[in-house]
């Protein structure tokens, strides 16, 4: 059995390997849950530690159908890609300290945009309200804290933490 000095090195040796010889991807480290325990994962083991550098791998492996999309301003992170992978804690965290959100409006970012996908995560203060809209495809909406009360033309619901919502288009 591994010992988790020895996934660390190979995580170290691919972070490497990815910084030196494939720099364009250099940019997706940041899309990389963090492997050092911190507030957000206070605690680290194996299995933790052996997804990660296995995500770190997939990048390697995958690193000829990333081809960049229109990211967003701030950023040069890839909206379309073979594989893409997200810690949607540090994603909340990022949309919060902007100044859309600390002016008191809900504010998004796209995660991922392709052809027949999209992935967009919203925050929204207390006592937002989205305007009423269509989407041209199915939609689905995943509470991952708080709660909102969602109205269609013929239905209302309140989602709360970890329930989701899934609509036909329009």
């Amino acid at each position: 059995m591994e010992t988790e000095k020895e996934i660390n090195t190979r995580i170290m040796a691919i972070t490497m390997q990815i910084q030196e010889k494939h720099a364009e991807l250099s940019k997706f480290l940041d899309e990389m849950p963090v492997t050092i325990p911190n507030e957000n994962h206070p605690r680290i083991n194996i299995e933790i530690l052996k997804d990660y550098y296995e995500s770190l791998k997939n990048i390697l492996d995958h690193s000829a159908t990333i081809l960049p999309s229109h990211p967003r301003p701030d950023s040069n992170r890839a909206l379309d890609a073979g594989f893409l992978n997200f810690d949607l804690r540090s994603a909340i965290e990022r949309i919060k300290q902007e100044e859309v959100w600390i002016a008191g409006k809900h504010n998004a970012i796209t995660l991922m945009k392709s052809e027949s996908m999209r992935i967009v995560l919203i925050a929204m203060h207390e006592g937002n309200e989205m305007k009423e809209h269509q989407a041209q495809g199915p939609i689905s909406v995943h509470i991952i804290e708080g709660k909102i009360k969602f109205t269609t033309e013929n239905k209302s619901v309140i989602l709360q933490k970890d329930q989701l919502l899934t609509l036909h288009e329009n």
